[in-house]
């Protein structure tokens, strides 16, 4: 039977994780409006931009579930794996370490009140 500990750190970081990718997303269309005008010209440099941000853009979304589904172990760091609830109701998101064998509860619930 696995340890049962509490990992009080998952919450905050998966906000602060979400806050940085829309204020960098916000500064960039910023600086990009600043730089090209309002409304911007459809020239070269506007298409590179808009390439990038939408490159940039997917990898901060492929990084940012990576990090919601498989965050890493406390103790560890290795990788772990999401263990499902048994019921359909609200429950809290565990993952389970294999390597130290230990359950993390984070304190983020799914499902609705």
């Amino acid at each position: 039977m696995p340890d049962e500990r509490h990992d009080p750190s998952y919450g905050p970081r998966l906000v602060r994780g979400f806050a940085i990718v829309i204020v960098a997303c916000c500064m960039a269309g910023t600086i990009f409006t600043a730089i090209q005008g309002w409304p911007p010209a459809w020239n070269r440099t506007t298409q590179i931009f808009i390439a990038v941000y939408a490159i940039a853009g997917f990898v901060a979304m492929v990084l940012f579930l990576r990090y919601l589904y498989h965050p890493r172990c406390p103790q560890c760091r290795r990788r772990m794996s999401r263990t499902e609830p048994d019921t359909n109701t609200r429950q809290e998101l565990r993952f389970r370490c294999s390597h130290c064998d230990v359950v993390w509860t984070t304190g983020v619930f799914r499902g609705s009140d």
